[in-house]
């Protein structure tokens, strides 16, 4: 739903009856005009998540904002939860992976950044190692947040196209993994291309960029 983002000041309060909190809900501007007032800028968070020597990338699932493109993992900060903390929750919700090693790498404000709907979403970008095994679990209802998660190399995020990628690295490390009734398979994420959603794109050339000189310009968390 378009417009500002809401939370309950009190823990464990459900929220509104049929959705989960934090919750999103509009205040109508008095003009009378059926306009939507927006709280913003918001903050958000994105992880450039490295797991054995390979960037993790999210597919975003059908009828979301930037829908069936691949993104960093994250999202929006909850209240009362610290930078940091939701960088590793994110991680952990959208690729099974544990954040290690976190590091605050830059900001991005630009205010046209992200038009996909009415909110002003400022990210704040941090680096990470991801630690355990490449999974994506349902929530309580089943249902799945990504539609697949993949590591990919350094040089299919600069061409944004697939090179085959094998199915297991080791014992349980998949570099590619698919939620069931989304339509996809894993021979899909093998080749061809693909597109990268939100500034997401911007973020990860700054970050390849410092990588290549060696200044990674990430500040230990």
């Amino acid at each position: 739903m378009i417009g500002t983002q809401f939370h309950c000041q009190y823990p464990g309060c459900p929220g509104v009856p049929g959705k989960e909190p934090p919750f999103f809900g509009t205040i109508k501007c008095p003009s009378g005009e059926g306009h939507d007032l927006v709280c913003g800028p918001q903050v958000t968070v994105d992880a450039i998540l490295e797991h054995r020597g390979r960037i993790v990338l999210i597919k975003r699932a059908k009828g979301g904002v930037a829908a069936e493109t691949w993104a960093l993992p994250g999202g929006f900060v909850n209240f009362r939860e610290r930078l940091v903390d939701a960088v590793v929750r994110e991680a952990t919700e959208e690729t099974g992976l544990e954040a290690a090693q976190v590091r605050f790498f830059e900001v991005y404000d630009d205010p046209k950044r992200d038009m996909a709907d009415s909110r002003n979403n400022v990210s704040l970008v941090y680096t990470a190692i991801g630690i355990g095994s490449l999974k994506l679990t349902p929530d309580e209802k089943g249902r799945y947040e990504v539609a697949a998660a993949r590591c990919f190399t350094y040089e299919e995020i600069r061409d944004e196209e697939f090179r085959p990628c094998p199915g297991n690295a080791g014992p349980g490390a998949w570099l590619a993994v698919v939620a069931p009734g989304m339509g996809i398979s894993l021979d899909d994420l093998d080749q061809g291309k693909f597109e990268i959603g939100f500034d997401h794109e911007e973020i990860l050339r700054d970050y390849l960029r410092r990588m290549r000189t060696g200044d990674p310009g990430a500040i230990p968390y």
